[in-house]
């Protein structure tokens, strides 16, 4: 988050700029990174435990929200989804980065393996635990596909402007404005 957030702030310094995520150790980790930025940036960008289904914003006050890798992590996706329209005012926009669960078997069982040892691998590597990313694959499981979530955004008062897509739709980046 506080990678985007810190972009975000230094392309846009009259923009107020808040960076989420739901894990405190993360939030400590970005305000390290954070008191390390230029002044201009570490006055306007702020970091926050929070949560995606509930954003610390009133509805319509939102010009654009970026979500990378963590609308799949949310216990309930569609929620959200529908958060994101809340807060967002008419005309913002929604830009998601995340894994998908392909719609042909054949090819969702070999990424999904594929992660799996891959992810198990490289967090048992790097960090000695391989849950740190052998959960990649089971995550993507419970998930939706690329064209399931580009419904549920179209549902939730959004119309997508652009999807593009990697790994046969494994990985997919929604660009979506709220109507």
């Amino acid at each position: 988050a506080v990678g985007v957030a810190r972009a975000l702030g230094g392309e846009h310094p009259e923009r107020r700029v808040l960076g989420i995520d739901a894990s405190h150790a993360m939030i400590q980790q970005a305000s390290a990174r954070l008191r390390g930025a230029a002044a201009d940036v570490a006055n306007h960008v702020h970091v926050s435990t929070g949560d995606m289904m509930a954003l610390p914003a009133p509805d319509g006050s939102v010009d654009l929200i970026t979500a990378g890798y963590g609308v799949r992590n949310a216990p309930d996706p569609v929620l959200a989804i529908r958060e994101a329209a809340r807060v967002l005012r008419a005309g913002g926009v929604y830009i998601t980065l995340d894994f998908y669960r392909p719609e042909f078997w054949l090819w969702r069982q070999t990424l999904l393996r594929y992660l799996s040892l891959a992810g198990n691998l490289v967090g048992w590597a790097w960090h000695g635990e391989r849950v740190v990313y052998g959960y990649i694959s089971r995550s993507i499981d419970h998930f939706m596909s690329w064209q399931a979530f580009e419904n549920e955004l179209n549902r939730n008062g959004f119309r997508t402007q652009s999807v593009r897509r990697w790994l046969a739709g494994g990985v997919a980046m929604h660009v979506a404005v709220r109507v």
